[in-house]
């Protein structure tokens, strides 16, 4: 791989952040079901690549937010939970997982 090709991450990651932010714009105390399904069903933009800046970076906080048990029964079900496991996690095996916890849920 050279130093100009750009690598996107597989799209079920983009969905984990889209999650993140969703439960940070709520407060939330965890990452949620709701939050995940909101996620996957939010319009992605275009990507478009971005020019690798020659200058140095300014230090951001590092964000994180636990999952919910429950988020996570569901992307186990799915197939993954390790850093390995969430490359090879597909978008319809995770939103099969979920929309079945979330129905699991209101039974």
């Amino acid at each position: 791989m050279s130093g100009s090709e750009i690598v996107y991450p597989p799209p079920v990651v983009e969905v984990f952040l889209k999650a993140l932010i969703l439960a940070e714009n709520e407060e939330a105390p965890e990452i949620a079901v709701d939050h995940l399904l909101a996620a996957l069903n939010s319009p992605t933009p275009e990507r478009e690549p971005v020019e690798q800046s020659t200058r140095p970076f300014a230090p951001a906080p590092h964000r994180d937010k636990a999952l919910s048990s429950e988020a996570q029964k569901a992307i186990a079900k799915a197939g993954g939970l390790g850093p390995a496991d969430l490359e090879q996690l597909t978008i319809d095996s995770l939103r099969t997982a979920l929309l079945a916890t979330k129905r699991d849920r209101t039974k």
